[in-house]
């Protein structure tokens, strides 16, 4: 067994692993639970996609070339460029889903059903179907040849509507994302310009209209009650006696818009602290999207170039080419876990209480994780602590504890060491005069 192989089914357990996780969650799915999902199943069809030259070949060299079947026609459909095709529309699915992810990553409170991802999810997985078929009729046969002889193959690259849809795949994902790219930037934009307005018209003159000036400071906060302060030289109240001080209805008015105009002009710093945490999250967005944008753009390059090499100078490559490219999209598959479990929230909180349930449950598997998981164990044991640790922070706010506490608390029974009477404690009260 060499080390393709072992790449091939280390990526397939590992994203297999992730579906099944993401699978136990019986709950309203968010959106970045539906994605890295996407994702695993996406890692998975192309992990099996690339198994198909390896199986072709063993079964051509099962059957030999001097037998009355040979394997050419299902090696040329299903081995090479129906490989390509595949893998060029798997990065475009998973492209569509990462900028759509991206989109409504600023408001956490738009969450798909899975209806709506499974019916999306379809819909693409049948366009990729389709289109793959379709690029397998094009493949055209040179010469059927003899009886005895097999199936001769070759692709057609003369005719000019090959040429012109192969460079369209290779082309075509590099233009969606960069036009996506620029309409989800500009949302940004637009948003971020907007929220000062939205930020000025609503925060800011709410606040002011709760605003009034008190005897000491000048302001009260935004967030109390408007109260009626008093003028200098007037009583106080003292002693239980409080004195009532009624000011003109005018006079309330214009304190009270002169309040609302310093406010607006000078917001306190909790306000332009929140203004700039916005405006700080739209330009990381925007970030996040132009780095995943890039991302993308550099590894469908290699694809790209292949096909349009394929298409319009076909005597220029080689087989070598092929055999990076195989490389390069295992090696991704087989990294993708890592990363979700590096950088995935939602899938590190999945994964480690699905591993502490299932060691609390069954003995044999404590062991059997420590064994696998033994070069990743820093990882491994970091995410198991997170979630052990929310666990926690989960049990000690759980209802029935704070009952609990709330009984100890409200009833607490203390011993008088003298005369050995069990008395309850009294909670002092100020008195008031």
């Amino acid at each position: 067994m060499n080390q393709l192989t072992l790449l091939i089914l280390f990526g397939l357990f590992a994203n297999s692993v992730v579906i099944f996780l993401y699978h136990q969650v019986h709950r309203k799915v968010t959106m970045h639970e539906i994605h890295v999902t996407h994702l695993a199943v996406a890692d998975v069809l192309a992990g099996v996609l690339a198994t198909f030259p390896f199986i072709t070949g063993s079964m051509e060299a099962l059957v030999g070339t001097n037998r009355a079947l040979d394997m050419a026609c299902f090696t040329a459909a299903f081995a090479t460029h129906s490989c390509n095709m595949m893998a060029t529309v798997i990065c475009d699915i998973i492209s569509y889903d990462r900028l759509r992810l991206l989109q409504l990553g600023i408001r956490y409170r738009l969450v798909h059903t899975r209806v709506f991802s499974i019916t999306r999810l379809a819909f693409a997985w049948t366009a990729m179907i389709i289109i793959s078929v379709v690029l397998i009729l094009l493949i055209t046969l040179t010469s059927l040849g003899k009886a005895h002889s097999g199936c001769g193959y070759a692709m057609n690259t003369e005719a000019w509507p090959v040429k012109l849809i192969m460079t369209g795949i290779a082309i075509g994902p590099l233009s969606v994302l960069v036009v996506l790219n620029y309409m989800v930037r500009g949302k940004l934009r637009e948003l971020e310009e907007r929220h000062p307005h939205v930020i000025n018209r609503s925060r800011w003159s709410s606040l002011g209209r709760n605003t009034a000036p008190d005897a000491a400071n000048g302001f009260t906060d935004g967030d109390t009650t408007p109260m009626f302060w008093q003028q200098s030289g007037e009583p106080t109240s003292t002693g239980g006696a409080c004195t009532s001080i009624v000011q003109s209805e005018d006079s309330i008015m214009v304190s009270r818009q002169e309040a609302a105009e310093i406010s607006v002009s000078n917001p306190p710093k909790s306000l332009m602290r929140s203004f700039k945490s916005d405006r700080s999250l739209s330009r990381r967005a925007s970030a996040s999207i132009f780095l995943s944008t890039l991302t993308f753009i550099v590894c469908l390059s290699p694809l790209s170039i292949l096909l349009l090499l394929e298409a319009w100078h076909s005597s220029t490559i080689d087989t070598s080419i092929h055999r990076w490219h195989l490389w390069l999209t295992l090696f991704r598959i087989a990294v993708d876990p890592f990363l979700f479990a590096r950088n995935v929230p939602s899938f590190r909180v999945q994964y480690g209480t699905s591993m502490i349930r299932w060691q609390e449950k069954w003995y044999w598997f404590r062991r059997m994780r420590f064994m696998c998981c033994f070069p990743f164990c820093f990882l491994d044991q970091g995410v198991v602590d997170d979630a052990r640790e929310r666990l926690d922070r989960k049990r000690r706010g759980s209802p029935a504890l704070m009952r609990q506490n709330a009984k100890t608390v409200d009833n607490p029974v203390a011993t008088d060491g003298q005369d050995g009477i069990r008395t309850s404690l009294l909670i002092a009260k100020p008195i008031q005069e």
